[in-house]
């Protein structure tokens, strides 16, 4: 018994009693919606498309001069029920519509399937009873899930499928501003959206906004810092995620709402103290631009004791606390260390002395 939705196959010869192991082959007869064929040891069947009946079939085994040696009979019954297939699972943006596709259901009877889909979680779905439809996604600040449902009906039987729809939010996180009135400079930065870190979502870019109107966009998806010169004066600005199906909502900052700031003018050291230091050290360091830091502190005879720092920082001053500690977490002893700063090809050292 087997759906009328493609072939059907079984090892026949498993059926088979051969005591004398020569038997080469096997063959078929009696079937008329059936087709059948053999692929030793398989015995292959397929019904005409759209009929569901039962027939009976013979089976015959033959020697190696095709002469029948045995045979036996079996009753086939093929069915036509349909198959709700919903396809694989849905990565999306929060805010936008997902695109729901029935196209691969299977209709065994060819009359035509009728289409609903669901979801428990409420949601708005258009075209619900089409093999298409659009589910509306909600706004989230993190991430959402939900189970959807197909139901296909032959006007007979029916089948449910289901797959899981994930959505992210879409908007630039975290946008910030800051104002440098002694250089007429307003610098905006933020971090990447979390539905760019979906491998099946595509961030391109970033679109900027100023006083509502685009003016520069963005191609580099590692480009989160942009400056603009301007005199004193009360601005606004927004930034947008540029993605290969569309775009986000536009985040919006003013330089109403920001403090003023000193200009970091160059990358580089700036105070180490105190200086002797115990038990701890502060290291402050500055970044005139986004980059890759690493702060590593090493022995006077050029061995590396600690990495204090390995990643990414924006432009701004920090601050690192050393504990005099290596990377195992052992104290070290008393005497001169060196505080090594690398950035982007640049080093900077300063000397640094630990008494217990």
């Amino acid at each position: 018994s087997f759906n009328n939705i493609g072939h059907y196959s079984f090892d026949v010869l498993q059926y088979i009693f051969d005591a004398e192991g020569e038997l080469l082959d096997i063959s078929t007869a009696g079937s008329e919606h059936i087709n059948t064929w053999v692929n030793t040891p398989y015995l292959y069947l397929e019904a005409e498309p759209g009929w569901q009946g039962t027939e009976t079939i013979t089976v015959y085994a033959l020697d190696g001069w095709q002469r029948i040696v045995a045979s036996d009979t079996m009753l086939v019954e093929v069915y036509c029920e349909p198959v709700a297939y919903c396809g694989e699972d849905v990565y999306a943006r929060d805010g936008e519509g997902a695109v729901l596709d029935g196209s691969l259901c299977i209709d065994p009877l060819l009359n035509g399937l009728s289409y609903q889909w669901s979801t428990e979680a409420g949601m708005q779905i258009d075209n619900a009873d089409s093999v298409l439809a659009i589910m509306h996604l909600p706004e989230t600040e993190e991430m959402g899930e939900v189970v959807v449902y197909l139901e296909v009906n032959d006007g007979y039987n029916s089948s449910i499928d289901s797959l899981y729809l994930l959505y992210w939010d879409d908007e630039p996180l975290e946008v910030e501003l800051d104002v440098f009135p002694a250089a007429n400079l307003i610098r905006i930065y933020w971090e990447a959206p979390l539905a760019a870190a979906c491998e099946q979502i595509e961030l391109t870019g970033y679109q900027m906004y100023f006083e509502g109107c685009e003016y520069d966009t963005l191609q580099n998806t590692n480009d989160r810092l942009y400056s603009f010169t301007l005199p004193e004066g009360e601005y606004n600005f927004g930034v947008q995620a540029v993605y290969s199906d569309g775009e986000s909502d536009m985040v919006e900052v003013s330089s109403v709402d920001t403090d003023e700031n000193e200009l970091i003018l160059v990358t580089g050291l700036k105070r180490i103290f105190p200086n002797p230091f115990n038990p701890e050290v502060n290291i402050e360091f500055a970044l005139i631009k986004e980059d890759r830091v690493l702060l590593e502190i090493y022995n006077i005879r050029g061995q590396k004791v600690k990495t204090l720092v390995d990643e990414t920082f924006r432009p701004d001053d920090y601050n690192i606390v050393w504990r005099g500690n290596d990377d195992k977490g052992h104290k070290v002893g008393s005497g001169i260390y060196f505080v090594k700063l690398k950035v982007d090809n640049e080093l900077f050292t300063n000397k640094v002395v630990l008494i217990k």
